[in-house]
């Protein structure tokens, strides 16, 4: 079992134009290093399964731009920030407020089909929601599929 810490920083427009929709802004850091993703919104493809497209990747000015593109795409305009710079930063100066942050930690582990073909990904998290009114904790269990099918 693999172990990772997280701290996620979640953001939206003013006017909440992503939550909105049901989209999702994070800068996450894992490991020292941050990543900047986008989540759509949720749709449920079997009784009880949820599937949302996920966009994720390493922060850098390039990212920064996909995103800019994606969200103008969707409807939401951001102002342009001068560079990428520190993740928490850049997103403001866009325009976009951060509105939860909070720390995770997460046991990984593998799900296995025959041949040793990994199916899909098991996520077992203990998160702290940091929170004006105060911390809360909240436990979840996350299971990605991995395989190219699906």
């Amino acid at each position: 079992m693999k172990y990772i810490a997280l701290r996620d920083v979640y953001f939206d427009t003013p006017a909440r134009a992503l939550s909105g929709r049901g989209d999702a802004l994070r800068v996450r850091v894992a490991d020292d290093e941050p990543l900047l993703t986008l989540k759509g919104s949720s749709r449920e493809v079997d009784p009880g399964v949820l599937e949302r497209e996920e966009i994720e990747e390493p922060w850098s000015a390039a990212a920064l731009d996909r995103l800019r593109a994606l969200l103008t795409a969707r409807g939401i305009a951001l102002r342009m920030a001068p560079a990428a710079g520190e993740p928490v930063a850049a997103l403001r100066a866009m325009g976009l407020e951060a509105l939860q942050e909070r720390a995770t930690h997460r046991r990984l582990k593998n799900a296995l089909g025959e041949g040793g073909a990994v199916l899909a990904e098991l996520a077992i998290d203990a998160v702290t929601y940091r929170l004006d009114a105060g911390t809360v904790r909240h436990h979840e269990v996350e299971i990605e599929a991995k395989a190219p099918e699906g």
